[in-house]
């Protein structure tokens, strides 16, 4: 991101570091250009043009498997998740079974016999 902003003309002023000299955009081909050309460049072109020694690294390293986990060791960890998800949440947890259960209360029907009279008071 702060590439970006760097890259950006709008942006690319604030991170002018030569506070002597008047600020002057720099185009990305020349920005590409210096950073090619700096120590920094170099080198990362002269590792990345070394062929790559595949004797060198560890079997452990790479994946060969489309997941790195199996089936029961990621059923496992989800699991492990949610269950410290719901630890977290727990007052959410109950507050809403309780809230499910009070509103189950209310809906209980009263049943009164049809001939009576709800409205009054003594029948």
């Amino acid at each position: 991101m702060l590439l970006l902003q760097i890259m950006s003309k709008k942006d690319q002023e604030q991170y002018w570091c030569h506070r002597d000299k008047p600020y002057s955009y720099i185009s990305v081909d020349s920005f590409i250009n210096k950073f090619k050309e700096s120590n920094l460049g170099l080198l990362l072109k002269e590792e990345l043009s070394k062929p790559f020694n595949k004797s060198q690294t560890r079997k452990d390293g790479l994946c060969y498997k489309k997941y790195s986990l199996g089936k029961w060791e990621m059923l496992k960890a989800c699991s492990r998740r949610e269950f410290l998800l719901m630890k977290r949440n727990s007052f959410i947890y109950l507050f809403k079974s309780a809230l499910v259960r009070s509103s189950n209360l209310l809906r209980i029907p009263y049943h009164l016999p049809l001939h009576a009279n709800p409205f009054s008071l003594c029948s």
